[in-house]
């Protein structure tokens, strides 16, 4: 893996689950705000105490239960990332695909970025997903916040990467290069290499 050797970014939630979602599908994602499209959701959990409130974007974001699942977004899918973990994306060498790199923990951010640079093929868990990108564009934040307020700019912690077009296979692994840090992390790899997708 490479990131360049530029400052790493990091992206936190305020307790939930994170989502990555392309930019053309960003304002289907409403986040606490109560669905105003005809939808209706169903879910168990409900972040909302009022019984009587309908259910929402996030409550389907927290009954995910596994690392990570495709959501429904618009026309496309979200890539949820469950669990609170600060989160980095780390771009493959050849810019097709790359890591989201999650801090379980570490000594320091020089630590992460050192062993980062040596992911080897690890064991994989479930479950294997494939995610249909279509645009470069990919915003990566916490999924209580709508994609209007991210794409307005009222969401400091936001980070954004690029794929290209394509389809990818998306998998997850623990990393565990030594007893004091732990990484979890979710591979996005090109299923078949996009065309026009270079060093």
């Amino acid at each position: 893996m490479t990131n360049d050797n530029k400052p790493i970014s990091w992206v936190a939630t305020g307790g939930g689950p994170l989502i990555a979602i392309e930019e053309r599908h960003l304002r289907h994602w409403l986040g606490i705000d109560p669905p105003t499209d005809g939808r209706v959701i169903d879910t168990a959990f409900r972040w909302d105490d009022d019984p009587d409130a309908p259910a929402t974007d996030y409550d389907r974001a927290c009954d995910v239960e596994d690392y990570a699942a495709l959501l429904t977004v618009g026309q496309g899918y979200g890539l949820l990332l469950s669990y609170e973990c600060m989160t980095a994306w780390w771009p493959g060498q050849d810019r097709c695909g790359g890591i989201l790199a999650r801090w379980q923990y570490a000594n320091s951010q020089a630590e992460v970025r050192k062993y980062m640079s040596m992911v080897p093929e690890l064991p994989l868990a479930e479950p294997v997903m494939e995610w249909t990108v279509t645009d470069r564009k990919i915003y990566l934040f916490d999924s209580a916040y709508s994609g209007e307020d991210v794409l307005g700019g009222l969401v400091d912690d936001t980070i954004t990467f690029e794929l290209c077009p394509g389809k990818y296979v998306v998998s997850t692994c623990i990393y565990q290069p030594d007893t004091s840090t732990s990484l979890l992390l979710h591979r996005i790899d090109p299923a078949i290499k996009p065309h026009g997708c270079s060093r």
